[in-house]
């Protein structure tokens, strides 16, 4: 987004400005090195910006009409090029490290933007959506909430007025939300399809767990036994992790900017998630269909 006008503000502003040998020395601030001037009024008001800048999109991105295509704009293919070189040749740096050639096979910009569009429709899902596109496919799922979601009516997120292991249960289309209070001003907030009643494990005895927390509890004991064993013998190092943390600011500036793109360009409006979803769907298809061509070869060679 540029704004468009005849000349730009920054030359008529110079204009404005230009430097006068009959100016009263009282009209202006000189700066110590004497090498400019700082006026007290504008000198030359008729060389001053008439007309406001116009805001819209200029250059080729004004053609974009979809998601990617505006994001392309931003994360250009040079950028791609860039992380797949040096991505490439951190690869060859620690592959030594490992015992199969598969683990460390060089990437490229197929793979690349995948992983790319995999972190935009991490952070473009919410816990109810994800919940609800689980159930299309016959799937449950049991996860914590974060209090801050809007989804969440507000007595399920304050602790006034509510007792120590009390409970209040929503239930909404085959999925139980639960919030219960462990102590003195705590909450933890779960949802739940596979729960669908508002029992309570006898067996926590006075603290009257909820079911479905006692449930999540020894699934999660699961998935915590199994990253503590990939930590004790993995290959991974302590390294500072600040490239990291520009390349995800680099993308989440660009997926506003091609947000704003593809609203400069009036199309249809759409709303900051489901634009999201849309570029992530795109920027994995390619790795989505060369992987599942791998998958038919290998089951063809095995037959």
């Amino acid at each position: 987004m540029e704004a468009r006008i005849e000349s730009s503000e920054s030359e008529q502003n110079d204009e404005a400005f230009r430097d006068d040998d009959s100016t009263d020395n009282a009209s202006y601030f000189l700066r110590k090195d004497k090498s400019s001037k700082w006026y007290r009024d504008i000198p030359n008001k008729n060389n001053l910006l008439k007309q406001l800048p116009v805001p819209g999109v200029i250059g080729p991105a004004k053609l974009s009409k979809s998601p990617v295509d505006c994001w392309k704009y931003l994360f250009t293919g040079d950028i791609l090029d860039i992380i797949v070189k040096y991505t490439n040749q951190y690869i060859n740096i620690i592959k030594n490290k490992y015992g199969r050639e598969r683990d460390t096979k060089l990437t490229d910009d197929i793979e690349i933007k995948a992983f790319i569009g995999i972190l935009y429709l991490a952070g473009a899902y919410r816990a109810m959506d994800l919940v609800e596109e689980l159930k299309e496919i016959k799937l449950s799922y049991v996860g914590t909430v974060k209090k801050n979601k809007r989804e969440l009516p507000p007595e399920f997120v304050t602790t006034k007025s509510r007792e120590v292991y009390s409970s209040s249960f929503g239930l909404n289309r085959g999925t139980t939300l639960v919030s219960y209070v462990p102590k003195k001003n705590k909450i933890v907030i779960l949802v739940s399809s596979f729960h669908h009643d508002k029992s309570l494990d006898s067996e926590t005895g006075e603290k009257k767990k909820p079911s479905i927390i006692t449930f999540y509890n020894s699934a999660k004991g699961r998935v915590d036994n199994v990253d503590k064993m990939c930590a004790t013998f993995s290959v991974a190092r302590n390294i500072k992790r600040w490239p990291m943390n520009i390349f995800f600011t680099m993308l989440n500036v660009a997926g506003i900017n091609s947000q704003i793109i593809y609203l400069g360009n009036d199309l249809n409006p759409i709303k900051r998630r489901l634009f999201l979803k849309q570029l992530s769907h795109k920027l994995t298809l390619d790795g989505l269909q060369r992987q599942s061509e791998k998958t038919i070869r290998c089951t063809f060679n095995q037959n």
